[in-house]
């Protein structure tokens, strides 16, 4: 075996050996530039270490403040803690669940750096909105395109619209690599790069390093396994939709589709759906679970979602602020994953599960 390790190109790759990363780390980076159609793709460790080093390219720092939405994983606001800066948080739309353009502008002060918008469950913000108020107020755009990898704005593909975006790697999202983890930083901007670059790894750039930097690098064998799951990108996202089409369309009464608006072509990473008011989700998701739903099928089947605001997380209770949409929506997701390891097959049984017990628990 461990002759069969030396001569393996990956494992000999010299990656130490170069600050940008070995063969396997350039090509996949050079094959996510091309995809999105920018000139620089920078991979990391994982998502949270791509935002982190994202916002810090940016020179987002102490005593700035970030704009972003309540509803999202923890790493969205955290990423911004870990620069020193403050989260300010945006309410959302009922009907997306996306941040709310129209909610944006009233919270800039002269402490606003950046606005941190999150491509939610797969379904796209309404970015042109979005992108005139950065511009208006110099500020820069960080796209949090961890769970829409492969969706569109208006033909565009989210993470090409503002100055910097992230992709996730993680295990359930779109492709992963092979130690289930990793991230990239996307963008068009030079300077934007080389920060990124730099940042990832100790700064080795230079003969010293000129800042603090990090050990966010993507190993060679990662990138390898990333760069072949990378060419089933699109492969993959058709059976996401297929399945949430499934889904969707035979949701029984009760429980509310999500909404996909015009501009958006979504990956429908997770369904996100609402219970209608006076509905037992807690039962309903009990129930299911009961009957294997959550136990039979590939992945966590259903869910409760995000139960709580980021601001209701401990370490982000000192920056709340009033966003009553987003503390409505947490009080009625039911959410829905439609991975692709689900057959057509499966995702019919599972619908039919759905109306089974919904209609047992009502009756």
């Amino acid at each position: 075996m461990l002759e069969v390790l030396r001569r393996d190109p990956v494992c000999l790759s010299g990656y130490y050996k170069n600050p940008r990363g070995g063969p396997s780390v350039q090509q996949f980076e050079e094959a996510l530039a091309r995809y999105f159609g920018v000139k620089h793709a920078v991979c990391t460790s994982n998502g949270t270490a791509s935002l982190h080093i994202a916002l810090l390219a940016c020179g987002v720092g102490p005593g700035d403040e970030v704009i972003t939405t309540p509803l999202s994983f923890s790493a969205t606001a955290t990423s911004i803690l870990m620069t020193e800066a403050t989260p300010v948080f945006a309410d959302v739309d009922p009907k997306t669940y996306d941040i709310d353009p129209d909610k944006i502008e009233a919270l800039i002060t002269d402490k606003t750096v950046a606005v941190l918008p999150v491509h939610l469950l797969g379904t796209s913000c309404d970015m042109d909105p979005l992108m005139e108020i950065a511009t208006k107020h110099d500020l820069w755009v960080v796209e949090d395109n961890a769970q829409c990898f492969g969706g569109r704005y208006k033909g565009r593909k989210t993470g090409t619209i503002g100055d910097i975006s992230i992709v996730s790697l993680q295990e359930t999202k779109s492709i992963t690599t092979v130690v289930g983890e990793g991230g990239v930083c996307i963008t068009d901007d030079d300077k934007l790069a080389e920060q990124c670059g730099w940042l990832r790894n100790h700064g080795q750039q230079y003969g010293s390093v000129p800042y603090l930097c990090y050990n966010f690098r993507m190993g060679e064998a990662a990138a390898a396994f990333g760069l072949v799951q990378f060419k089933k990108l699109d492969d993959f996202n058709q059976v996401q939709r297929r399945n949430a089409r499934i889904l969707i369309d035979n949701l029984p009464e009760g429980i509310c589709p999500p909404h996909i608006p015009e501009y958006a072509n979504p990956t429908l990473y997770i369904v996100g759906c609402l219970a209608n008011g006076g509905f037992p989700r807690e039962e309903f998701v009990e129930e299911m679970t009961r009957r294997g739903v959550n136990r039979n099928f590939p992945g966590a089947t259903i869910g409760l979602g995000y139960t709580k605001t980021l601001m209701n997380l401990p370490l982000l209770k000192p920056y709340r602020r009033p966003c009553p949409v987003a503390e409505e929506l947490v009080k009625h997701f039911l959410w829905f994953d439609c991975h692709r390891w689900k057959s057509e097959e499966e995702m019919e049984e599972i619908v039919d599960v759905i109306s089974q017990t919904l209609e047992e628990i009502l009756r």
